[in-house]
């Protein structure tokens, strides 16, 4: 195309002669580009990644669970009951297992946030609270799961030290212990623990689910739609990356099932 096909070129050509043409191209060239790199974002977006990464073992405590906390071990005394959701978070730049208290008056945490750091070599529990307040927990990836995991943070202003245990003691059944100590030599103390079981199953129940999530692989419990047939994802955050980039989210799946049914 011929730039004196274009009417506002060819009208500024006309009554203003060339120069004024010259002085359009560096809005027109910025006009371009910005448009080129809106459509670049745009694509960036539609290939977000969405793997778990070093977080891929944690889909087993994904989901739903019920709690009962106490600060004295054995104790109904100051107890609690809340509900916990446990989902993946892949809003920010590196994947996050989310654990957000959904009812309970009270506990250890409004919100629990597990990620990896950059270089995947360690794990980070951001460990919101009721009041505002957050800590920072730090500790290594363990080599597989279920097993113990254990994280402390650094000693605060008056020297004393948390410390937030997670252990998965079956497929229904999640703990948590949260301790501090208030000199470098002293012993940990209780402050709570929680003891939680999956929603929908009891502590003697053995049903499994068999359903898979398209987004991390662990199990399917939320039904998602896309070209006029029926997937599952395993939270709201797998629910919400689905529905980002459904095409090539089961792309990958399929590529995954692919591989699987031709492993010896």
């Amino acid at each position: 195309m011929r730039f004196l096909d274009i009417p506002v070129l060819r009208s500024a050509w006309f009554s203003a002669g060339c120069p004024a043409v010259f002085c359009l191209f560096p809005a027109v060239i910025w006009t371009v580009a910005a448009t080129m790199a809106g459509r670049a974002d745009e694509v960036r977006a539609a290939s977000a990644d969405f793997h778990p990464g070093v977080l891929k073992p944690f889909n087993a405590i994904i989901g739903h669970w019920r709690g009962v906390g106490q600060p004295r071990r054995g104790s109904r005394r100051g107890a609690w009951q809340e509900e916990m959701t446990c989902r993946w978070d892949f809003s920010a730049d590196r994947p996050a297992v989310r654990f957000d208290r959904t009812s309970g008056a009270a506990g250890q945490f409004r919100r629990l946030t597990l990620q990896a750091n950059a270089a995947g070599e360690t794990l980070q529990i951001r460990q919101h609270l009721d009041d505002g307040q957050e800590r920072v927990y730090r500790g290594a990836i363990p080599q597989q799961w279920p097993s113990k995991l254990v994280l402390r943070t650094d000693p605060d202003q008056d020297g004393t030290v948390y410390r937030c245990t997670i252990e998965q003691l079956s497929r229904i059944r999640l703990v948590m212990l949260f301790e501090h100590r208030t000199t470098a030599s002293g012993t940990f103390r209780r402050t709570a623990g929680i003891g939680y079981t999956r929603s929908g199953f009891h502590l003697a129940d053995s049903r499994r689910l068999h359903r898979e999530c398209v987004v991390t692989g662990g199990e399917g419990t939320i039904a998602v739609q896309h070209a006029g047939r029926t997937w599952y994802v395993c939270c709201e955050g797998c629910r919400q990356a689905f529905e980002e980039s459904p095409d090539s989210i089961l792309a990958e799946y399929e590529q995954r099932q692919r591989q699987a049914d031709s492993a010896p």
